[in-house]
């Protein structure tokens, strides 16, 4: 992948990872740190949204780090 590819995924990642913030009113971050934790939705109906919201941020970090080595590497 291009750094270019890398950004784009980056910006798609972020609108994604956004949409989830606004609808749980919580960081993705902190968010994420709560779920490897182990720590389960408080209703059923948002196991979906979560494990696709955990998978989104870390495909965003994984991206972010490539976007970092590639920039480095110019």
């Amino acid at each position: 992948m291009t750094l270019d590819d890398v950004l784009q995924d980056i910006y798609a990642l972020a609108d994604e990872l956004r949409s989830y913030e606004r609808k749980y009113n919580v960081l993705s971050e902190v968010f994420y740190e709560a779920y490897l934790e182990g720590e389960e939705p408080p209703d059923d109906s948002w196991v979906r949204d979560w494990t696709a919201w955990a998978s989104a941020y870390k495909l965003w970090l994984r991206r972010r780090d490539s976007a970092r080595s590639l920039a480095a590497a110019r």
